[in-house]
């Protein structure tokens, strides 16, 4: 449920760690009495705490720390990326958002290709997370779109703006590593 832990719980990956910390085998109980994750989480007040707590959680279990704190982190970091691309700022009095895709994308002929290699290593890193090849080839097409129709000449630009690739990128990741760590 939302509001159930702190507000900078994660950012991007919220939903990715509310699911791993929900995991019954991660379930402890605590001096107070009281089972359960969420008492590890309740007096942080930013993401170094919660990480500490979420370590010393896991490592009480005996679950490996690079598991999933390591998939929380790419995934926070590609969530970064993607915003830093597509939506990092907005148009005075507008409700458009853009990023780094169109400012990028008025150099020409390198501002695409260069586009293109952040996007590939946000693709690389979703199959380091365990993507399978159908959702990187979803992943693979929305790059081509951006790529393809980006390159024409001012147009491309403004495609760039309102195609937000990167974005739908890591929404397909998400919505995979969600439904595989559900129980």
């Amino acid at each position: 449920p939302a509001g159930r832990y702190p507000a900078p719980f994660f950012r991007g990956a919220r939903t990715f760690l509310h699911c791993i910390l929900s995991d019954p085998a991660a379930a402890t109980v605590q001096p107070t009495g009281e089972a359960g994750v969420r008492p590890f989480v309740q007096g942080c007040k930013d993401n170094s705490c919660i990480r500490r707590s979420v370590h010393h959680l896991l490592r009480a279990q005996g679950i490996q720390m690079n598991t999933n704190i390591d998939h929380a982190k790419k995934l926070a970091r590609l969530a970064r990326l993607a915003r830093l691309m597509d939506s990092k700022w907005r148009l005075p009095f507008t409700n458009i958002r853009f990023g780094l895709d169109p400012l990028f994308g008025l150099i020409p002929g390198a501002g695409d290709v260069i586009n293109l290699g952040v996007s590939t290593y946000a693709l690389v890193e979703a199959k380091k997370l365990g993507a399978p090849n159908a959702i990187i080839i979803k992943m693979l097409g929305n790059m081509a779109i951006d790529f393809g129709l980006g390159t024409v000449p001012v147009l491309g630009d403004v495609f760039d703006m309102f195609f937000k690739s990167n974005t739908k990128n890591l929404k397909l990741l998400t919505d995979f590593l969600e439904k595989k760590i559900k129980p």
